[in-house]
C-alpha cells in the first residue's frame, strides 16, 4: 500500500529547551511527518490544494531537512488535544513509547477541522483534554 496524504496541521510549535521550530505535521495513511517551515506560514504545506498535497512525495519531505522527522502510528500510545483558551491556542501531544512531543497551534478557528482530522487515523487513541 502506497503511503498518501490525507491532511495536514500547521503551521505549529514544537519546543524542545528554550528553543522553538515551527513544523506542519502531515497525517498519512501510515504516519505522522513533521517538516519545518521556518517562521509560521511563510513555507507551510497547509496552504496547499489537497490535489497538490497528494503530488508531494513524503520520503523527499523528510529527506528536505534534517530537522524532519517521522512518527509511525503504531509507535504512538496516545495523542492528546487540547482545547485552546481564551488567550492562547490549542496543544497537541503526541506520546510514543520513548518520546513525548507537544505542538502548540495558534489558530483557534481551525480546531474542529483538526481534531476531526486526528480522529479519523487515530481515534482509539485520542484523548481531548
Amino acid at each position: 500500500m502506497s503511503d498518501k496524504i490525507i491532511g495536514i496541521i500547521g503551521p505549529t510549535g514544537l519546543v524542545t529547551d528554550i528553543v522553538a521550530t515551527f513544523y506542519d505535521l502531515i497525517f498519512t495513511s501510515e504516519k505522522i511527518v513533521a517538516t519545518t517551515i521556518g517562521w509560521p506560514g511563510v513555507n507551510s504545506l497547509s496552504k496547499k490544494k489537497d490535489t497538490e498535497l497528494q503530488e508531494l512525495p513524503i520520503d523527499k519531505i523528510l529527506l528536505n531537512d534534517k530537522k524532519n522527522f517521522e512518527v509511525h502510528y503504531s509507535d504512538i500510545h496516545k495523542i492528546k488535544i487540547k482545547k485552546p483558551g481564551l488567550l492562547i491556542g490549542a496543544e497537541i501531544n503526541i506520546i510514543t513509547y520513548s518520546t513525548n512531543y507537544r505542538f502548540y497551534i495558534k489558530e483557534k478557528k481551525a480546531f474542529d477541522k483538526h481534531v476531526n482530522l486526528v480522529r479519523s487515523v487515530l481515534n482509539d487513541k485520542l484523548e481531548l483534554i
